[in-house]
């Protein structure tokens, strides 16, 4: 996996019946992003978070809790 590629990680709230983005980081290298996602998960106040990227075919890598 290519470790310069930009990742941003997002962690939303649930509320009212709809996701609400309370945290957007982006510009990390996967290892940064990893570790980042890892503490909101660990955090256990977020409904979702996912981790994506954008490669040069436009495709699109997320995960999501």
């Amino acid at each position: 996996m290519d470790t310069t590629i930009g990742w941003t990680v997002k962690a939303f709230f649930f509320n009212s019946g709809k996701y609400e983005l309370q945290e957007w980081a982006s510009g990390f290298t996967y290892t940064t992003a990893c570790n980042y996602y890892q503490n909101l998960h660990n955090s256990n106040k977020f409904a979702k978070i996912t981790m994506e990227t954008s490669t040069e075919t436009g495709v699109t890598i997320q995960n999501e809790h």
